[in-house]
């Protein structure tokens, strides 16, 4: 009599394209002021490469983790989902992904993990880690999408992983939140942290240029350069979608020009990437608060009358939502001007 055979429950089984970084990429070139930057995690044990959507987190450490693994480096790559909240389905993927690109024995470290309880279990494969860096020269482990597991069991038990590794493994934490050595209460985080933001990852004036030079069939002015960063801010998305439409034919300035909130390209940005991700709360905010100039506490109180907007700026501001500080030091924050467009059309 035939048996049916008994399959592993989902969980149980590792998915592999989590351990595969995006192919290399047939355009462009990797941002070597962006690569250098990501080098200094080399002196770190954790970099935190934080950015809303659209600002090239991805791709930057896709060429990073190409650029390591081709000059010999131990690297590994992670992607985290919404799966990996649930703690045992994190640690089925991550451990299959760290064992296999180290050259470790997957199933039996996975089957002596299964024989303990999961606080040991993690400091097990703390030393099985340590020690491989030890024999075999650095680990440097990539974690895209880090901020998928803010909030619940999986991260408190990622940082007790990462806070029992030796120096010899680097931890490269990619999130659209924001993220510093602060972050984490109950988790004393070491000094040896380096933390990326936005602002080192949007393009600068020159690298808009050299973008421009190698699309427009005759070489940009300087207006024109001026026009696509203040229209863009360096918003990555945003230089990209202009690139697209000069390929397909239009002047810099034209497409500078045409470029605003209301293109559904954008708009698609907007609503999947940013403004679906926040509460029912922040949503009705920054709708109601989208023409303003400038937003702050104050701001918000003497117009929408008495609230507790000062914890609700923070959160936005933590969350990446396309609103930044403006640097005045006033507790000031302004919505990038694309999404402003986006908001008050909705």
């Amino acid at each position: 009599m035939s048996q049916e055979p008994i399959l592993p429950a989902t969980s149980d089984i590792p998915v592999i394209a989590k351990a595969m970084p995006p192919a290399r990429r047939s355009w462009g070139s990797p941002r070597e002021r962006v690569m250098r930057l990501l080098d200094y995690s080399r002196r770190q044990r954790f970099t935190f490469l934080s950015a809303p959507a659209g600002y090239g987190k991805t791709t930057a450490l896709a060429d990073w983790y190409y650029r390591m693994a081709d000059a010999g480096e131990r690297v590994v790559w992670f992607s985290a989902d919404r799966r990996d909240r649930e703690p045992e389905c994190f640690w089925v993927n991550f451990h299959s992904a760290v064992y296999t690109a180290l050259g470790l024995d997957v199933d039996a470290t996975r089957a002596r993990a299964r024989s303990m309880a999961r606080d040991k279990a993690i400091i097990t494969m703390a030393n099985e880690l340590s020690l491989a860096a030890r024999e075999a020269g650095d680990v440097f482990i990539i974690v895209e999408g880090f901020d998928v597991i803010s909030g619940y069991e999986t991260l408190d038990e990622l940082l007790s992983l990462m806070l029992a590794l030796s120096g010899s493994v680097h931890m490269v934490l990619s999130s659209r939140e924001r993220f510093s050595k602060h972050s984490f209460e109950g988790h004393t985080i070491p000094d040896v942290v380096l933390s990326i933001s936005h602002e080192a990852l949007r393009l600068t004036r020159d690298e808009i240029a050299c973008e421009l030079a190698a699309a427009c069939p005759a070489a940009p002015t300087e207006d024109e350069v001026r026009l696509v960063e203040e229209k863009t801010l360096g918003w990555a998305a945003a230089v990209g979608m202009l690139l697209d439409d000069i390929a397909a034919g239009k002047t810099a300035a034209q497409a500078a020009g045409g470029l605003n909130g209301t293109d559904p390209r954008l708009g698609e940005v907007f609503e999947y990437e940013v403004f679906s991700t926040l509460e029912e709360r922040e949503r009705s905010f920054l709708l109601r608060t989208s023409s303003f100039a400038v937003l702050s506490e104050r701001i918000a109180g003497y117009t929408l009358g008495d609230g507790d907007y000062g914890p609700l700026l923070d959160h936005l501001a933590k969350r990446n939502a396309l609103i930044f500080p403006n640097g005045q030091g006033r507790g000031e924050c302004e919505l990038h001007p694309l999404f402003s467009q986006w908001l008050m059309r909705e």
